[in-house]
């Protein structure tokens, strides 16, 4: 059976490492260095260095993170966004006929608001033991339509208060605000207008840690839409 998981790979150096231990000519060095394989390879996700591109696209939206393998890969993705969005920047020559670094450079160079940033990384396999832990969470973007002129103002008045004075966790975007699922407090809950509480739900029910209310949001039709 071809091996495709790092399991089958273990596993495959365990049974190399037994058949020569159980030969007559047994190869004292070739075992030990299997076994070291072996229990390398069990350690670690990767037993060798490993290079990681990365890519991240501001847009007005929130941002587009991609992380490939090699520059080659990393780059097609770009110009695929770059390509899907190419009308913005209003240039007629054809996105489809410049190779993928091209139309990136040409995209982001031409567009104010739009920003690319890339970098590599080694990571270092046979050390992940060593590294921190990463939280990471998501957050869902829904038209800030969806919440009242006024519950709008309460949101402007809440963001720049400490935390542990906000009746709901709030940060502005300067085109809406980011506002936290989680439960909220008995206490609290009276300040919070009703079409604000839905939408924490409805972005909660979508495993989602932040709700973001977004000027250039969609609009969903689970919530009600304020005409404002």
């Amino acid at each position: 059976m071809r091996p495709t998981t790092k399991e089958d790979f273990v596993r495959l150096l365990a049974s190399a490492r037994i058949a020569l231990a159980d030969t007559g000519e047994m190869n004292q060095t070739l075992v030990a260095e299997l076994a070291a394989a072996q229990a390398c390879l069990e350690r670690s996700p990767v037993p060798w260095p490993m290079d990681v591109h990365l890519a991240v696209i501001e847009h007005r939206q929130g941002s587009n993170i991609y992380a490939t393998f090699s520059r080659e890969v990393l780059m097609s993705q770009v110009a695929g966004y770059c390509r899907t969005w190419w009308s913005e920047i209003q240039d007629a020559r054809d996105a489809g006929s410049l190779s993928d670094e091209d139309v990136s450079q040409v995209y982001f160079e031409s567009h104010g608001d739009e920003f690319l940033q890339t970098d590599r990384l080694t990571v270092d396999g046979a050390k992940a033991d060593w590294l921190p832990s990463v939280e990471v969470h998501q957050y869902l973007v829904v038209s800030n339509s969806h919440v009242s002129r006024a519950c709008a103002d309460m949101l402007n008045a809440w963001a720049p208060l400490p935390p542990e004075e906000q009746p709901v966790g709030v940060a502005d975007t300067s085109y809406g605000w980011f506002v936290l699922t989680e439960a909220i407090a008995d206490e609290a809950v009276a300040l919070i207008p009703a079409e604000l509480r839905a939408a924490i739900e409805f972005g909660r029910r979508h495993g989602c840690q932040w709700i973001l209310l977004d000027r250039d949001g969609d609009a969903v039709p689970d919530l009600e839409i304020f005409d404002w």
